[in-house]
Formats: C-alpha cells, structure tokens, sequence
C-alpha cells in the first residue's frame, strides 16, 4: 500500500471477508474476499504492515460492563450531591427568610415600642439573631 505512515484502515469479519477504507485526496472504500487477496493487489510484495487492534478493542470490550456501572455509580453519586446541595440550599434560603422576620419584628418593638427596651434585652436578641446567621463552612457532605 503506497505511502508513509497510516494510509488506509481495514476490518475483517467472521466469514474472513476484508473492508478497506483508503485514506487521502481520493478516499476510497474496497472489499476483499479475504485479506490474502486484498495484500497480493496492494501489498507491495510484502513491505505492506498490517496492524491488528482487534486486541486492543477486544480489552476495552471486555471491561465494557465494569465501565458501564463505574458510570452509572458516578452519575448517582452526582446525582444525590445535587439533591444534597439542593436542600441546603433550601434549608438556608428557608433559614434566611425566618431571620429576616425576626429582625424586623424586632425592629418594630425597638421603634414601636411604648417604652424602653433594656439593653440587656437588646443585646441578648441580637446575640440569638447573629448566632443563627453564622452560617456552615460548607455544604453538607
């Protein structure tokens, strides 16, 4: 086969019947009887190589359902983080909201308020509020 390097690819089925794609400006597609014909019309005497990766897909077949589960186990785990974070998320926007109530309830008691509110009274409020802001260092695992 003319050439330097890869100039054509091949399969071979069952019956021995060869498939050969030729690669270039004037692509081409044949199909041999067998490849002993196939290696007489464009083997150049024998300085044609024929590369056999059948082993090679053969492994990577072979290990195609331990694959196939690696995926799917991947694909779940992504799945049920995104479910995790996803209820984080509503635990603090929920969480966030409830805040936002109690600040300005009690903001309304501060300005509202018929007389003055003790200080310590204050302070504890805002303790109790800041305490519930401090959020997680990280989503839940």
């Amino acid at each position: 086969m003319s050439g330097d390097g890869t100039v054509a690819y091949g399969a071979q089925f069952a019956d021995g019947t060869v498939v050969i794609r030729w690669l270039g400006d004037y692509a081409s597609t044949v199909v041999w009887d067998d490849l002993d014909k196939a290696m007489h019309v464009h083997g150049h005497r024998g300085s044609t190589c024929v590369v056999w990766l059948a082993e090679q897909v053969s492994d990577v077949l072979s290990h195609r359902d331990e694959l196939v589960a690696e995926v799917e186990r991947l694909r779940a785990n992504h799945q049920a983080d995104i479910f995790r974070l996803e209820q984080w998320r509503t635990d603090v926007t929920a969480t966030s909201v409830k805040l936002r109530a109690e600040i300005e309830a009690f903001a309304d008691v501060l300005v509202r308020g018929s007389g003055s509110v003790p200080a310590a009274d204050v302070a504890w409020k805002l303790r109790q509020i800041l305490g519930a802001l401090d959020p997680p260092t990280e989503a839940p695992s």
